[in-house]
């Protein structure tokens, strides 16, 4: 048995957290590493591996449809996966994008000169929920925009500095941004920090999708993440469209009644 250090990167744009997890094993065999990262992370993992022509990363046991990327060139992705080997330094680097719930289990990283396993490393990854904490209610809880235009929402939880602030919708099942940066905007998404710990998040360009339930929320490194839902409403342009038509026919229904009455 010899000890060997582990490493994980989770990339959160501009602030990188390292961990180093130390285990024991089998040298024949496989080591056993354990990460913890959250959702809509960017896990990223390298481990000493010898030499070999076909490189694979794979869930659980290995079978068939748990394949995920195998490979007998040095780098190749499949969806949100990607494994390169750096020859030189003998290394196995993987990447998973966007981290969901569903990546949270066992996997397997490895290096062979057949079909064989060969050598390889097991890890656990365990993904943490964005809102491990109660989720409250913002004030507001309903936002009213029109279709092409803009709604800032104030997010009244407290955050500092260094904490990651982020934007999700639906229960947090579709991750929108994160970011530790005071400002950072992407796409249509714009998170701002205050000067009050509070921050505001925007969204431009709105579309009749748009409407539904979202999350804006805190991630904290030593305490549970908070977060806070709301609610947008997109009204279309084709609304308001009908609605002119409607005022301008009742005010003509109007005129003519108008008209009527004076000749009777």
């Amino acid at each position: 048995m010899i000890s060997v250090t582990g490493r994980i990167k989770l990339v959160s744009h501009t602030t990188t957290l390292l961990f180093l997890v130390s285990v024991l094993f089998d040298e024949t065999k496989a080591g056993r590493y354990f990460y913890i990262a959250m959702e809509g992370d960017e896990f990223t993992a390298d481990f000493q591996l010898p030499s070999g022509v076909r490189k694979y990363f794979c869930k659980g046991n290995c079978s068939e449809d748990e394949m995920i990327v195998e490979t007998y060139g040095n780098r190749a992705n499949s969806d949100r996966y990607t494994v390169e080997y750096d020859a030189t330094d003998r290394v196995v680097l993987l990447t998973i994008k966007g981290l969901i719930r569903a990546d949270e289990g066992w996997y397997r990283v490895g290096v062979s000169d057949s079909s064989s396993h060969g050598s390889y490393r097991i890890f656990r990854l365990i993904v943490k929920d964005l809102c491990d904490e109660d989720v409250e209610f913002g004030q507001p809880r309903l936002y009213n925009a029109n279709e092409g235009g803009k709604v800032t929402i104030s997010c009244s939880l407290f955050s500092f500095p260094q904490d990651r602030r982020f934007l999700c919708r639906d229960g947090c099942n579709k991750f929108l941004m994160g970011t530790n940066d005071p400002r950072e905007i992407r796409n249509r998404y714009e998170i701002k920090h205050q000067s009050d710990g509070f921050f505001n998040v925007t969204i431009t360009s709105l579309r009749e999708a748009d409407s539904g339930w979202y999350r804006c929320g805190v991630a904290r490194e030593e305490t549970k993440n908070s977060c806070q839902d709301f609610e947008i409403r997109v009204t279309g342009e084709h609304l308001h469209v009908v609605v002119i038509l409607l005022v301008v026919s009742g005010l003509g229904c109007v005129c003519i009644l108008l008209l009527l009455f004076r000749n009777i």
